[in-house]
């Protein structure tokens, strides 16, 4: 039978519906929560701004955390221009390097984007954009918006994030970079070019089904003169080549003097329609209602809702959209409870609603006692499981607000949530008009220098549990399971029913464990399962010699071998294949839970008409720097010292040089700057000349152990 190799898969901590939290991040500074996302191993980014002395503009932190290991790095990026508040970061799906966006208070080339690795260092920085583009705006209303691409390029857009020259002066700028930060192609959105006085601005930004993009935001609604008439919901629809298809606004009337609608988020449907998230603003009362809109792929209204909180009038609007299916959405929300300054609250919510106007649940957060700071800069994110990551921010005062992270299940339940009451009206009716604009190919770009400094106010601080991976055991046995976490709970529940930290099993299954913290509303489960075996393994080596008298290479396999969960060959890989050159005695020792075995193998080689004249190396798969002078270094192994550029690298996880060699006779000893390297997964790269074969190049990884 095929070996049987019992590796150990790390069991997925439960961060989805069965992880409810609600954290506050006081870092003890004026800092605002701007973006929080998801990477592809489980951490948290989270993106914000802070604020210089005085709010004379601000710069930007970035800090990546795990619940259960705390704050892996967090830093600030210092920028000469002064980072404007509104933008974001986000992983790019290819190689897990970080992009961060950057508004620049700078009249000339205001939209940056900043490349980092996956531990914050920076790799590029660019800006872009238009002289004098954007005008009248401040800390708290430029914006840039990035979006990362399967391919390794990103879509940025910057502008205004809201109507506030009124001098048509305000552009949109949206482009395509590439992977070295270059411009694949850029575009100037200019509304106020075609003779109509009017200025844009700018909320959301993602890629469409069909390669291209959609851009929302507002547009100012003017009679043709300097005064202001009024603001519509915006959307700019482009190819994957960066041009205009169609452009839409969206208004709903209101009597002699109409209703300002604003779009702040705007997502794909499942039917290529698309939901748009925001808010619709009665001139004249200045209340205001969340608006849902869907329309079609061509942008044509398809039908629109009207969100409040019912029996009130607050003041209500919705930042974030997150689409479920074809009719139902979830949405972030900030309302203000009360329209009396002295009495107000705004309180922050999410909420499933469906496009019909049927509201599936809503659930409030964290009532805020000052009104208007930080909180629509909120970012929302579905995980994995089903659950939602919200990241509000919590103002007590002007000069004291910070983010809060509300880890909820797939309803928005976190235990320690608030009813809200929301009313929905389907009786809303809204025009859609097709606008000009013009547009104008960009291609300047340059290098922007900063500076980065280590920051250590984040605190992340929880008793997640952590069962380890899967086990197999050898029956009989008694086999410990324990949290994993030196921080208490305040209680504990297993699947056995058991309430301590930690508890004995002597029976295969699944076992899982719940922890609750109440300060925090924190439930957090993980499981592990145990596997019983009753078997020894047993280690069988087979020999392919066909190929020799071709390659000079012969594969030593272990695929006979049974019950194997750990391998070990004389030559010290620990693969289940290697390949050789040379006759002799091979050995192959297997182990598991009940016991290990060893094989050996004399091989003899075939005789050949003429040998293939090459020099091969092979490259270990493992090795252990532990100083008992056996298998303590990691080099090509083979008699070829006649190579010519000769050139052998190794790189830590992160894409960082750790080893290089210019000779077959060196070898990494494991270590790093004179510090012994982890213990993990490094990625090496083989290149060299002989005459035979040419340019060789060469990769692979190798598994440090200590």
């Amino acid at each position: 039978s095929a070996l049987l190799l019992l590796f150990a898969v790390r069991a997925a901590l439960a961060l989805n519906a069965q992880t409810t939290l609600q954290l506050p991040l006081d870092p003890s500074r004026i800092n605002a929560g701007l973006e929080l996302r998801q990477t592809a191993d489980g951490d948290f980014l989270m993106h914000s701004y802070f604020p210089l002395p005085n709010f004379g503009g601000g710069d930007f932190n970035l800090t990546r955390f795990r619940l259960q290991d705390g704050v892996l790095w967090s830093r600030d990026y210092f920028f000469s221009y002064s980072g404007i508040g509104l933008s974001t970061a986000a992983e790019s799906p290819l190689d897990g390097a970080l992009l961060m966006s950057v508004f620049l208070l700078d009249s000339l080339y205001n939209k940056a984007l900043v490349k980092l690795d996956p531990q914050g260092n920076v790799l590029w920085a660019r800006r872009y954009g238009k002289p004098n583009d954007v005008s009248g705006v401040n800390i708290f209303t430029g914006k840039t918006l990035i979006v990362p691409l399967d391919d390794g390029q990103a879509l940025l857009a910057g502008g205004a994030s809201q109507i506030a020259s009124n001098d048509g002066e305000n552009d949109l700028f949206v482009a395509k970079i590439n992977a070295a930060g270059d411009i694949v192609w850029a575009r100037n959105l200019c509304f106020s070019c075609p003779g109509v006085f009017v200025d844009a601005a700018l909320a959301d930004l993602i890629r469409t089904s069909d390669g291209g993009a959609l851009l929302a935001g507002t547009r100012e609604r003017s009679d043709g003169s300097v005064s202001l008439t009024g603001e519509d919901a915006l959307l700019v629809k482009l190819s994957a080549d960066g041009e205009v298809q169609w452009v839409r606004t969206y208004n709903s009337g209101g009597g002699s003097i109409p209703n300002d609608e604003r779009a702040f988020a705007v997502q794909e449907l499942p039917n290529g329609h698309f939901a748009v998230a925001g808010a619709v603003e009665n001139f004249v009362s200045n209340l205001s209602d969340g608006l849902l809109l869907e329309v079609d792929a061509a942008g044509n209204l398809v039908r629109a809702l009207r969100i409040g909180i019912a029996g009130s009038d607050h003041t209500v609007t919705l930042p974030k959209l997150i689409a479920l299916d074809a009719n139902t959405v979830t949405v972030s929300g900030s309302t203000v409870q009360d329209t009396l300054s002295s009495a107000a609250q705004e309180l922050n919510f999410l909420a499933e609603i469906r496009l019909d106007g049927t509201v599936n649940w809503s659930r409030q957060y964290f009532p805020e006692p000052l009104v208007g700071y930080g909180t629509p800069t909120n970012a929302l994110q579905r995980l994995p499981g089903g659950g939602y990551a919200y990241l509000m921010n919590y103002a007590l005062f002007f000069d004291n607000y910070y983010p809060i992270l509300l880890l909820t299940d797939s309803a928005g339940r976190t235990g320690c949530e608030l009813p809200v009451a929301l009313a929905t009206n389907t009786n809303l009716t809204v025009t859609a008009s097709v606008v000009p604009l013009l547009t104008e190919p960009l291609t300047y770009s340059e290098d922007l220098p900063f500076i980065v400094g280590d920051f250590n106010g984040f605190e992340v601080a929880l008793p997640v549990p952590d069962l380890g991976p899967d086990q197999t055991a050898c029956a009989p046995f008694s086999l410990p399971l324990y949290a994993d976490s030196t921080i208490a709970a305040d209680s504990y529940r297993w699947s056995t029913g058991a309430t301590t930290p930690d508890i004995v099993v002597n029976q295969a299954g699944d076992y899982a464990l719940t922890v609750t913290v109440a300060e925090f509303c924190l439930t957090a489960a993980d499981t592990v399962q145990i596997r019983v075996s009753d078997d020894a393994p047993q280690a069988v080596i087979t020999a392919d010699t066909a190929g020799f008298c071709a390659t000079g290479l012969v594969q030593l396999s272990a695929g006979l071998s049974q019950g194997a969960e750990r391998l070990l060959w004389s030559t010290g890989d620990t693969i289940a294949a290697i390949s050789v050159t040379a006759a002799g005695d091979y050995t192959l020792r297997v182990e598991n839970s009940c016991g290990a075995d060893t094989a050996q193998f004399a091989l003899a080689l075939p005789e050949c008409d003429t040998l293939p004249p090459i020099c091969p190396f092979i490259v270990p798969s493992a090795f252990t720097p532990n100083g008992d002078n056996t298998n303590d270094g990691f080099a090509p192994v083979g008699d070829c010292q006649d190579v010519e550029r000769y050139v052998f690298r190794v790189f830590n996880r992160w894409g960082s040089l750790v080893f290089e060699a210019n000779s077959p006779l060196e070898r990494w000893n494991g270590q790093i700057n004179d510090q012994p390297a982890a213990s993990d997964v490094y990625i090496w790269y083989l290149q060299y000349e002989d005459a035979q074969r040419g340019a060789v190049r060469e990769q692979g990884d190798v598994t440090l152990l200590r």
